[in-house]
């Protein structure tokens, strides 16, 4: 391990078994930070940035230290060899530390009472708490003491816990030693899920401390070191709650591409005795193979789909399990892939004695996305109107789909809401009714479900079919709109014809998905309509149930007014 003297200011190097009491320091790195190379050299001290270096020591040397730590100049990162063992021995040299130094540069500090809640407000702010290497640095050491811009000090990780847990979404007891194997696979990946690195492959790198795994670094790997990362804890923990994510990125595979996928997961944690499901899960070039219970959805038998319930269940609530969709690839029902793993399933099995069945399965895993878009969807998408043109006169296909979703340019722009964009990609012939590979969901049901009510009247005076239904849910516009209460669209919507009434795979109505979520709006406009105050989606449940189970009094009270059936 090479450490910095704090007085002289130069490396000396030390084996494991021979190293000293030191002070280590955490810090968002900026341009032009001093290097191993610089520090070397002997020539440091001439630019700015070495005030930092500087003050790190004056501070150690004070507390009484006479070494410290600074990842930006105590590795040589010219050695792929050595910032690869230092990367994989991070955690360990912060818990080892004597005291981390939290240095917040965007963080000022007063002593007096008028400029407190301004310090606390900046300290909630602090691009400190963002940053996916800083998680293990707040983590593993045992005194954390952060300082100001000015190296004065604002408090410590015990003192400010309650502040740091708020901000992190991190138990106290976790910030203050409480051993990480009690956090699920999902809470510690839920910590992470809010943070970012400046190289993608960082954010796999800067956990691997957290679940006590090793791996060698491969930059330019891309989002294949998160499949890794969650490879290698499977082959040190069985805890299923690794699988308990939802994302949009339909890659249909177990496995999460980064930790935004787990923002959702912070309660879930596994079971430690589940009936009688046994064995290890492993890993090959197959999949992933794993014993789960399986139940039937509640859609239609020929979407194939079918739930898989993982060992795992919310902090609290040990009846309700949690289960994911999967889709069987062969009769044989040995291989399947993840699908709509934008949501999970809470499910009571005691609900399911007669249907639920123990199987040893295989889940396929989606390959990494290489790129998020073709050059003309991801023109359309962000609503540049001169690249998108530009492409269409210069060769691009109208009907090109983006890589990770199969939306065409103009599912994209009418999703967006670029209408200037969406006339052109129509006046060039772009099909309509084009659907995405991944939901089956048209441009009209995108323009509706986000809100967009000038590309909706457009994509309408256009031809597009009212009542399109996507594949998996079979949910029409009218649903999407009301589920995310766009109440001038939901009307122009009914005003053009469509069925108040229209019910999904599950039977929901437009009306079920609004009153769900609280918009009373869109409820009174839907009922004004004459939308049926008795349907029941096929779990039983009325459009009051839904209204009753998100809490909102206002839409209950409404619907209570109309008459509507309570269950």
């Amino acid at each position: 391990m090479r450490l910095l003297h704090t007085t002289d200011h130069k490396f000396e190097e030390f084996d494991g078994n021979n190293v000293p009491l030191y002070a280590i320091l955490s810090h968002t790195w900026r341009r032009n930070e001093i290097s191993f190379q610089d520090v070397q050299r002997g020539n440091a001290h001439e630019n700015a940035a070495y005030d930092k270096i500087r003050n790190s020591c004056s501070v150690a040397v004070a507390h009484g230290f006479n070494y410290i730590w600074i990842d930006t100049c105590c590795i040589d990162k010219t050695s792929s060899a050595e910032l690869s063992e230092a990367i994989n021995s991070m955690y360990h040299w912060y818990q080892e530390s004597g005291v981390c130094y939290a240095y917040l540069a965007d963080v000022t500090h007063k002593d007096d009472s008028a400029q407190v809640k301004e310090t606390i407000s900046q300290f909630f702010k602090s691009r400190w708490f963002t940053r996916g290497w800083t998680l293990q640095e707040l983590i593993a050491p045992e005194t954390v003491i952060f300082l100001d811009q000015d190296w004065h000090e604002i408090g410590t990780k015990s003192s400010l816990q309650e502040k740091i847990s708020t901000i992190t979404g991190i138990p106290a007891d976790f910030l203050l030693g409480y051993n990480l194997k009690y956090a699920s696979v999902a809470q510690r990946m839920s910590w992470a899920s809010k943070r970012e690195t400046s190289r993608k492959e960082d954010i796999a790198y800067c956990l691997m401390g957290l679940f006590s795994v090793n791996m060698p670094m491969l930059y330019g790997e891309g989002e294949k070191a998160f499949i890794r990362l969650q490879e290698e804890i499977m082959k040190v923990s069985d805890d299923h709650s690794l699988f308990a994510w939802i994302s949009s990125d339909r890659q249909a595979g177990l496995l999460a591409t980064s930790p935004a996928a787990f923002s959702s997961s912070s309660q879930v944690v596994p079971l430690k005795s589940y009936s009688t499901l046994s064995g290890a899960i492993t890993v090959n070039n197959k999949g992933i193979y794993l014993k789960l219970h399986f139940i039937d959805t509640e859609l239609t038998p020929s979407s194939g789909v079918q739930l898989a319930v993982l060992p795992c269940s919310l902090a609290g609530k040990r009846d309700d399990k949690v289960a994911i969709y999967v889709r069987a690839l062969s009769d044989t029902m040995e291989y399947f892939e993840r699908t709509m793993s934008n949501k999970l399933k809470l499910i009571d099995l005691n609900d399911f004695k007669e249907s639920k069945r123990e199987r040893s399965i295989c889940i396929r895993q989606g390959q990494p996305r290489q790129k998020s878009h073709s050059p003309l969807p991801k023109a359309a998408a962000d609503g540049n109107f001169k690249v998108t043109s530009l492409l269409l006169d210069r060769g691009g296909h109208r009907e090109s789909r983006d890589l990770v979703y199969g939306r065409t340019s103009l599912s994209w722009a009418a999703g967006n809401g670029h209408i200037a964009v969406v006339r052109l990609l129509l006046d060039r012939g772009a099909n309509i009714e084009a659907k995405d590979l991944a939901s089956g969901r048209k441009p009209l049901s995108w323009a509706a479900g986000n809100g967009h009510a000038e590309v909706v009247e457009l994509l309408l005076d256009m031809g597009a079919e009212l009542e399109s239904a996507d594949i998996h849910d079979g949910r029409t516009p009218l649903s999407w709109a009301a589920e995310s209460g766009h109440t001038s669209v939901v009307k122009m919507l009914i005003e053009k014809g469509a069925e108040v009434d229209s019910k999904g795979n599950m039977d929901r109505t437009p009306l079920s998905w609004a009153a769900g979520n609280g918009h009373e709006e869109v409820v009174k406009l839907l009922l004004d309509k004459g939308a049926g105050h008795e349907s029941k989606s096929r779990n039983g449940w009325t459009p009051f149930s839904y209204a009753v189970s998100g809490g909102h009094q206002a839409v209950i009270m409404l619907l209570s007014e109309r008459g509507v059936e309570k269950s």
